[in-house]
């Protein structure tokens, strides 16, 4: 079962790679130029065709997007396995949200919207929650792209999702929500919820399997030690 496991994690490689290498150069930036470098420019004015874009792309990363996803491929396409993989991914990455973003009740740069033109920090205006660490967007796509990586083999639908799930986080700092750091976080925290989510999905076999096994190991003992046959 580990060996298997390993064996897909291998398989996937490829997509893994992409991944560390966008993990360690937003690392690279943040230590060297800090956390808030890429939002530098975005005080100037931005084309009102790219706000519209990135206010409504932002939503893949909402979480009824991920359940959503999961119930068309368990009722749609019958794919059982991935839309309870999705199931599970979504639990885990909101599970871990939640988790840390109560712990860690950073403030956000908040944003304000003049005519669809300007995009600029609003100094003490509370716009925006709070809570912005981790990135709740980034690890929902996150989870769900590198679960759909899983399922497919072709190296280049992998790279367009990877750079869908980078893409959606870069959205995130455009419209001020969050940080790099928040983003990276973010990215991490949904690909390991997507690793969770495959391996019980796949390759757990389950309490009950385990239960079984136990109960078969002791009676197996009781039968031997009495000078009966063993089960097999």
């Amino acid at each position: 079962m580990k060996h298997d496991f390993n064996r897909m994690i291998s398989g996937n490689k490829l997509f893994f790679r992409r991944a560390c290498i966008f993990f360690l150069i937003a690392s690279i930036t943040i230590f060297f130029f800090g956390n808030t470098v890429i939002l530098k420019p975005l005080n100037d004015p931005h084309p009102f065709w790219l706000n519209v874009f990135f206010i409504n792309y932002t939503f893949l990363g909402n979480g009824l997007f991920l359940i959503s996803l999961a119930f068309v491929l368990i009722f749609r396409f019958n794919k059982k396995q991935q839309g309870v993989s999705m199931f599970y991914g979504f639990l885990f990455a909101g599970f871990i949200i939640q988790l840390i973003k109560n712990i860690n009740n950073l403030s956000n740069p908040v944003i304000l919207f003049e005519p669809g033109q300007n995009i600029f920090q609003a100094g003490n205006i509370s716009i925006s929650d709070h809570m912005s660490f981790i990135s709740g967007h980034t690890t929902i796509i996150f989870t769900w792209v590198t679960l759909l990586c899983f399922t497919t083999k072709s190296s280049g639908k992998q790279l367009l999702l990877l750079a869908s799930a980078i893409l959606l986080g870069y959205s995130r700092i455009y419209l001020a929500q969050n940080h790099l750091q928040e983003i990276l976080f973010g990215a991490l925290a949904g690909t390991f919820s997507a690793i969770i989510a495959v391996y019980l999905v796949y390759y757990f076999k389950g309490y009950e399997y385990y239960a079984r096994k136990l109960f078969s190991m002791h009676k197996n003992d009781a039968i031997k030690n009495s000078g009966g046959v063993q089960v097999v």
